[in-house]
C-alpha cells in the first residue's frame, strides 16, 4: 500500500510541475528520498521524474537531467517497459536544453516505439517540439498535428494544451500567425481552466512573439512585460523567454533596453547551465550591444558565443559571432587586420550567410583604405560588389557601397556616381517593400554607409544635385507609405509571408542550412509588393519632386540642410532660384541645441519663481540666437513663407523660437516630398474631434473653449478617452485635437506616446489608421520632439504626417497647464478656419503677451501644409 501510495503522489506532483515548479520541485525532492528510504523502486523512479520536470521548469537543466536518467536506470532495473518510455518522454526535450539534441531523438524515438495509445500521442509531440526547437518545422507540425488529434480524442486537456503550445510556436515560425494564435489562445484557456498560472503567463508570452513574427512590435513588448510580471511573481526562472523579448526591442529600436534584457537572458541561462541557450544570447547580447554604440561589450560577448559554438560544433553560429566580433572591433577603432576580415568572409561566404559575408568585406576594403593598402581594398571590395546584381535587395545594398567606395577610391567621379544612384535604389526598393514602420527604420542601420558617402559626394557638385541627393537621403526612413483608405489584402499576405520567409532564411544562414530556396521566396515576396505598390505615390522622382515643389512656392522659401560630418550646407530654393550656402558646425547646432532644450525645461520648473524663470528665459533666448546664427543667418532669407526641410535631428528643433524666423510663417517637413503631398491633399475641418486626456487641470477649460470655435467636435473625455476608442474616433476625422500628457521615446520614438484614460496611445497604435486626419493639433508637451542617433527624425509629428496626416501643430518643448495654452489653441482654429496650419499658427502667436510663458508657448511648431 505504501509503495502505491508513493506513485500516487508523484503523478500528482508530476501535474504541479507545469502549475508551480518551485512548489513541485520542493515536493518531488522530499518524495523521491522517501521512497529511497522505504526501497521503493518503482515509486522513486515516478518521484525522479516528477523532479527532472519540475527542475526543468526552474532552469536547473543539469538537475533535471541527473533526475530523469536516474529514473530511467530504476524503470529499467525493474524491466517496466512503460514506465522507462514515459521518463524518457521528460527527459528528450530535456537532454536538447542541455545541448544534447541528437541523444534528446534517440531517446524520444525509443520511446515513441515503446508506447501506444494516449501516452504514444505524447511522445510523438515531445518528439514535435524537440524538431521545432532544430528548425525543422515541416516535420514538427506533422508530429504535432497527429498527437493534436489522438489527445483530443482522449480527453486529456493538460496535455492538449501542451501540444497546442507547441504547435502554436511551429506555426509561427512557419508563418501561419493566425493559427498560431489561434492555437496558443485555445491552448492559454485550457491552462486557465486547469489553474496553471505558469503556463498562462508562458503563452502570453508567446502571444507576445507571435504579434513580433507579424510585425506588432508595440503589441508584442506588451506581452512580454505582461508575462515576465506574471512569470516574477510565480518563482519562475525567465530563461529563454527573454530571447523573443530581446529580439522585440531590437526590432523595435530600443538598443540599450535590449542590451539589458540580453544581459539578464546571459545570466539566467549560464546560472542554469544551459549551454546551447547561454551562447545563442552572448551573440544576441552582443548585436543588442553593437546597436546600442557599447562596442567593447558586443566585441566581448562575440568572442564567448563564438567560443561556446565551436565547442558545440556549430559552424555557421560560430562565423556569425566571428563576424560580430570583428565589426565591434572595427568600430571601436581596434586594429583589426583586414586579411583577417576577409577570412571572416569566406567562412561566412562558406556557410551561406551572404549579406554578413559581404559586410565583412566592405569592412576589411574600408580597413585596407584606411592604411593605404589598395591592392588588399580592390580585392575586398570587387568581391563585395560581385553581388550588385543579386536578386536580393539587402545584398544589393552592401554591394553596391562597395562599389562606391572603389570607384571613388579609384579617383573615378562618373563611376562612384552612377554606383551610389544604384546603392539608392536598391535602399529605396528595400525601404519600400517593408511593412512596418518598425522594419522600414531597420533598413537605415544597413545603409548608414551608403548615405553618408552619398551626401559627402554631392555636396559640392551645386545646387541641384545637393538638393536631389538631400531629400533622397531624408526619404531613406521618414517617407512613410501613405494610408490607403481601403485595406489591400495582397499587400498584407504578401508581407507575412515576406517577414516570414525572411526569418526563416535567418534561422537557415545561422544553421547553414540550404537557403536558395528562401532567398527566391524573399525576392518573390519583394516584387509582389513592389507590385502592389505601384502607383500609390505618383509624385515622380526626386528630380520631379523638387521641380514640382519649386513651382508651388509662389513667394515663399525652402530649405533643404545637409550634414557631412562637422559641415553643415544649405540649399535654398526659391520659384526664381536655388543656392547653396555654407553653414557653421553641426557639433555648435547640437551644443546650443542642449542647451537651448535645458534653459526651456528651467523656465517651465521655475514658473512661480519670477526671477529665475526670467534668468532661464534669457538664457534661452541667447541660445536660440546661436542657433540661428548657424542655421539661419548665412541662408538671408527675406520671404515670410518658408518651408524648412532640416535633418533629420534637427526636425524637432522650437523653430519659432528663432530670431530669424520670429516673424515668419514657417512649416517644417522631413522632406519636400512629404510637403509637396500634403499641399496636394485637400483639407477637411469636419467631422472635428477633442480629446482630453488625465491629470491636465486646464483640459476641461481647453475642451470647452474649442466646443465654440469647432463646428459641432465630438468630444472624448475621461473613461471615454481610452486607447481604442480614440484610435477609432480619429479614423475619418477631419480636425483632431488632442490634449494629453506627451511622453518621448528618445531610443524608439514609435514607442513615443499620448497618456490616455487606459494607457498610452503609442505610434504603433496609429499605423492601421485606414483613414487619418486632415489635420492634427497636439496640445502636449513634447509632441513635436523628435528621435535622435539612429533613429534620428521620427517622432508623434512626422509619423503622423507619413501615415496621410495633411497638417500637424505640435510642440517641440514642454507646455504650461494655463490659460494662455488655452487661448492660443482656441486662437489657432478660429485661424485655421481661413489659413494654413502655419499662416494661423503665426497669426495665433500675435496674441502672445511677453514673458517666459509665451517662450514655452513658441515652441509650438505647424509640421506639414
Amino acid at each position: 500500500m505504501a509503495t502505491q501510495s508513493i506513485a500516487e503522489r508523484a503523478v500528482e506532483v508530476l501535474s504541479l510541475a507545469d502549475a508551480n515548479p518551485p512548489e513541485a520541485f520542493a515536493v518531488a525532492t522530499a518524495l523521491a528520498a522517501e521512497a529511497t528510504d522505504a526501497g521503493d523502486v518503482h515509486g522513486e523512479a515516478m518521484a525522479l521524474r516528477a523532479l527532472g520536470l519540475a527542475a526543468r521548469n526552474i532552469d536547473e537543466i543539469d538537475r533535471s537531467v541527473d533526475a530523469l536518467e536516474r529514473g530511467v536506470a530504476l524503470a529499467r532495473s525493474l524491466d517496466d517497459i512503460e514506465l522507462v518510455a514515459q521518463i524518457q518522454t521528460t527527459l528528450g526535450p530535456t537532454l536538447l536544453y542541455a545541448g544534447r539534441s541528437e541523444d534528446a531523438i534517440s531517446v524520444l524515438r525509443s520511446a515513441i516505439a515503446a508506447l501506444e495509445g494516449v501516452d504514444r500521442a505524447k511522445a510523438l509531440s515531445q518528439l514535435g517540439g524537440v524538431m521545432a526547437r532544430m528548425t525543422r518545422f515541416p516535420e514538427a507540425a506533422s508530429l504535432l498535428e497527429q498527437a493534436v488529434q489522438e489527445i483530443e480524442a482522449a480527453g486529456d486537456d493538460e496535455w492538449l494544451a501542451h501540444v497546442l503550445t507547441n504547435l502554436g510556436l511551429v506555426h509561427a515560425y512557419s508563418g501561419d500567425t493566425r493559427k498560431a494564435e489561434r492555437n496558443t489562445l485555445r491552448a492559454q484557456a485550457l491552462y486557465h481552466r486547469l489553474g496553471h498560472d505558469s503556463s498562462v503567463g508562458i503563452l502570453t508570452h508567446n502571444l507576445g512573439f507571435i504579434a513580433m513574427r507579424d510585425g506588432r512590435v508595440g503589441e508584442a513588448l506588451q506581452h512580454f512585460r505582461t508575462a515576465e510580471d506574471a512569470l516574477s511573481e510565480l518563482g519562475q526562472a525567465l530563461g529563454e523567454l527573454l530571447t523573443d523579448h530581446c529580439e522585440a526591442l531590437m526590432l523595435a529600436g530600443l538598443y540599450t533596453d535590449a542590451m539589458a534584457v540580453a544581459q539578464r537572458c546571459v545570466g539566467v541561462m549560464r546560472d542554469s547551465n544551459m549551454e546551447v541557450g547561454l551562447a545563442e544570447a552572448r551573440l544576441m547580447l552582443s548585436h543588442a550591444a553593437f546597436l546600442a554604440g557599447e562596442y567593447e561589450t558586443a566585441r566581448l560577448a562575440a568572442a564567448e558565443a563564438q567560443g561556446s559554438f565551436i565547442e558545440q560544433e556549430r559552424p555557421g553560429w560560430a562565423a556569425h559571432a566571428e563576424f560580430s566580433g570583428l565589426r565591434a572591433a572595427a568600430s571601436l577603432g581596434a586594429a583589426v587586420d583586414q586579411r583577417h576580415a576577409m577570412d571572416v568572409a569566406d567562412r561566412l561566404e562558406a556557410g551561406q550567410m551572404r549579406l554578413a559575408s559581404l559586410a565583412a568585406r566592405v569592412i576589411a576594403g574600408r580597413i585596407a583604405l584606411d592604411h593605404g593598402n589598395t591592392e588588399v581594398a580592390r580585392s575586398a571590395l570587387e568581391s563585395a560588389a560581385a553581388a550588385r546584381r543579386s536578386r536580393r535587395l539587402d545584398l544589393r545594398v552592401n554591394a553596391w557601397t562597395a562599389e562606391a567606395m572603389l570607384r571613388r577610391a579609384e579617383n573615378d567621379s562618373r563611376g562612384t556616381l552612377s554606383a551610389l544612384r544604384s546603392g539608392m535604389r536598391a535602399v529605396e526598393d528595400l525601404g519600400g517593400s517593408l511593412g512596418s514602420t518598425d522594419a522600414r527604420l531597420g533598413v537605415q542601420a544597413m545603409a548608414t554607409e551608403l548615405m553618408d558617402l552619398a551626401l559627402d559626394v554631392n555636396l559640392d557638385r551645386g545646387p541641384q544635385a545637393a538638393s536631389e541627393w538631400i531629400e533622397r537621403i531624408a526619404l531613406r526612413d521618414l517617407d512613410f507609405r501613405p494610408v490607403s483608405p481601403d485595406p489591400v489584402p495582397e499587400l498584407e499576405e504578401a508581407l507575412a509571408r515576406l517577414r516570414d520567409a525572411a526569418s526563416e532564411l535567418r534561422s537557415a544562414e545561422l544553421e547553414s542550412s540550404s537557403v536558395a530556396s528562401l532567398q527566391a521566396e524573399v525576392t518573390r515576396q519583394v516584387a509582389s509588393i513592389r507590385r502592389v505598390r505601384i502607383g500609390t505615390d505618383d509624385l515622380g522622382d526626386s528630380k520631379e519632386v523638387l521641380r514640382r515643389a519649386q513651382l508651388r512656392l509662389a513667394d515663399g522659401a525652402l530649405v533643404q540642410w545637409g550634414i557631412s560630418g562637422d559641415r553643415i550646407v544649405a540649399v535654398v530654393t526659391t520659384s526664381r532660384r536655388r543656392r547653396v550656402v555654407e553653414c557653421g558646425s553641426s557639433a555648435l547646432v547640437t551644443d546650443r541645441l542642449d542647451w537651448l532644450r535645458f534653459q526651456l525645461l528651467r523656465v517651465a520648473r521655475h514658473a512661480t519663481d519670477s526671477s529665475r524663470s526670467d534668468e532661464a528665459a534669457d538664457a534661452a533666448q541667447v541660445a536660440a540666437a546661436e542657433l540661428s546664427a548657424v542655421l539661419l543667418a548665412p541662408l538671408r532669407i527675406a520671404e515670410e513663407s518658408v518651408v524648412l526641410a532640416p535633418p533629420r535631428s534637427l526636425l524637432g528643433v522650437p523653430w519659432n523660437l528663432m530670431p530669424g524666423l520670429l516673424d515668419a510663417s514657417v512649416s517644417v517637413v522631413p522632406s519636400v516630398r512629404s510637403w509637396l503631398r500634403a499641399t496636394l491633399a485637400p483639407p477637411r475641418s469636419i467631422p472635428a474631434l477633442v480629446v482630453a486626456g488625465p491629470d491636465l487641470d486646464g483640459a476641461e477649460d481647453e475642451v470647452d473653449a474649442l466646443r465654440r470655435v469647432l463646428p459641432d467636435p465630438s468630444l472624448l473625455n475621461g473613461r471615454a478617452a481610452s486607447v481604442t476608442g480614440v484610435k477609432s474616433s480619429l479614423d475619418g476625422t477631419g480636425t483632431a485635437h488632442l490634449i494629453a500628457h506627451g511622453s518621448v521615446a528618445p531610443e524608439n520614438p514609435m514607442l513615443s506616446s499620448l497618456r490616455l484614460a487606459d494607457g498610452p496611445l503609442m505610434l504603433y497604435d496609429l499605423e492601421d489608421l485606414a483613414n487619418p486626419p486632415s489635420t492634427v493639433v497636439l496640445s502636449a508637451c513634447d509632441s513635436g520632439r523628435v528621435a535622435t542617433g539612429k533613429l534620428a527624425g521620427v517622432g508623434i509629428a512626422t509619423a503622423l504626417l507619413g501615415l496621410g496626416v495633411r497638417s500637424v501643430v505640435a510642440s517641440t518643448t514642454v507646455i504650461p497647464d494655463s490659460a494662455a495654452t488655452k487661448d492660443l489653441m482656441v486662437r489657432l482654429h478660429s485661424e485655421m478656419r481661413e489659413l494654413p496650419a502655419a499662416e494661423a499658427l503665426r497669426k495665433a502667436y500675435e496674441s502672445l503677451d511677453e514673458g517666459p510663458e509665451s517662450l514655452l508657448l513658441r515652441g509650438f511648431v505647424a509640421f506639414g501644409a
